[in-house]
């Protein structure tokens, strides 16, 4: 099975558009070990490879710890999803090569057309600090999305300096689509930051009334 020949129906698509969207735990498993075994599609990996590929070419779409990376591999390995073989290269240490097996491309199959069409809810740790910013001074709320804001733009002139993915159409949709997301919340940003910071400012005519109320 080659990379681009994972099809699938309009049944499929139907029957994933119709899942419970909220399953962000479930996900986050799921699209990790759909990025393992995308990866050694092509071809054997061996840990540190694997490992560099993340750091380097896919750090804009996923954060993975060495260990996460190792644990994955040890559950896809123990389900028959991955074989594991150790080679050794001369002198060097012996080390762990991962290839995926036909198993693993039937998986890698599944996943890919269920995190395609499934949506999530587009859960995020902002939206649950959101509910409790009322515990903070609201004179302070427009600072802290500005904070927010500056630290977002930053993340996004980072996106913008990405090399172009030219060989891979694919990775450079998933980059296009990142950078859309964030370019998206920062304009929700900058309308809240105005609204707050308009809110904050008195009214003319109130402060003249009130003016009046004190001289008589």
């Amino acid at each position: 099975m080659r990379r681009y020949d994972i099809l699938w129906s309009v049944n499929d698509r139907k029957r994933i558009v119709n899942l419970d969207y909220n399953q962000a735990g479930v996900v986050g498993v799921k699209e990790r070990k759909l990025l393992l075994l995308g990866l050694l599609l092509s071809q054997s990996l061996h840990g540190y490879q694997i490992n560099d590929v993340i750091l380097n070419n896919l750090s804009g779409f996923v954060e993975m710890k060495r260990s996460t990376v190792y644990s994955t591999l040890d559950n896809l390995c123990a389900s028959g999803h991955v074989q594991m073989n150790i080679e050794q290269v001369g002198n060097r240490p012996p080390r762990k090569v991962y290839t995926v097996t036909d198993k693993g491309q039937r998986l890698f199959g599944k996943l890919l057309r269920e995190l395609l069409f499934t949506v999530d809810g587009f859960a995020m740790p902002f939206d649950t600090a959101l509910l409790f910013l009322d515990t903070l001074p609201q004179g302070q709320w427009a600072e802290w999305l500005r904070q927010r804001k500056r630290a977002l733009d930053e993340a996004i002139r980072t996106f913008e300096s990405t090399p172009s993915h030219a060989f891979s159409p694919s990775i450079q949709l998933g980059l296009s689509h990142r950078r859309h997301m964030m370019e998206a919340e920062r304009d929700w940003l900058e309308k809240q930051i105005h609204a707050l910071d308009k809110a904050a400012v008195p009214d003319p005519a109130s402060r003249s009334g009130e003016h009046l109320d004190k001289d008589s």
